[in-house]
């Protein structure tokens, strides 16, 4: 048999069972904290995507407004929790001779991030839509509807989404803002 000078054969190796159990609920403990706070995480950025992905789609129309010479409408389903283009049509005279435009569906449906939704519009025609659907226009002069629109997510962070009027520019905060 060798000897070898770094072992002892006296005395056992190994982990006991209470420095196991005691690293495995180190490890527990750990891997909840993680998952909470990615838990977390993951709801903010889709609530950050969702509210990127809206005021996208507002500097699109605006951008289509203006190259197309068409009124854009960006509108908003808060009920169904989505949003889509519609761009208008020739406008069609209405029976006391003044323009009745009609607007079609352009592109698809954006659905929002699971867990996101729409709290409240404001525009120009209404303040504190909660239900139903509205709209923002762009007209082909640059110009945008004023609109403040709210997105919210389970933990009720806000992101506030905002056109100006004059300048049809887009905007989103990561707070809520009002006028």
């Amino acid at each position: 048999m060798t000897y070898h000078p770094c072992i002892n054969p006296d005395k056992p190796r190994g982990f006991t069972l209470i420095e196991i159990i005691i690293v495995v609920i180190i490890i527990g403990i750990v891997a909840g904290v993680v998952g909470v706070r990615l838990t977390g995480t993951v709801s903010d950025a889709s609530l950050m995507s969702s509210a990127r992905s809206i005021a996208a789609m507002m500097a699109f129309a605006r951008y289509s407004a203006v190259t197309d010479g068409l009124n854009y409408r960006v509108n908003y389903d808060i009920d169904m929790r989505r949003c889509w283009l519609s761009v208008e049509k020739e406008p069609a005279p209405s029976p006391d001779g003044d323009s009745n435009p009609v607007y079609n569906l352009s592109g698809r449906y954006q659905e929002l991030a699971n867990g996101v939704a729409i709290r409240d519009i404001t525009t120009t025609r209404k303040s504190n839509i909660r239900e139903g659907t509205e709209y923002t226009a762009f007209m082909p002069d640059g110009r945008a509807e004023r609109c403040i629109l709210h997105l919210t997510n389970e933990k009720k962070k806000i992101y506030t989404i905002i056109t100006f009027k004059g300048i049809g520019r887009v905007k989103v905060l990561d707070y809520e803002w009002t006028e």
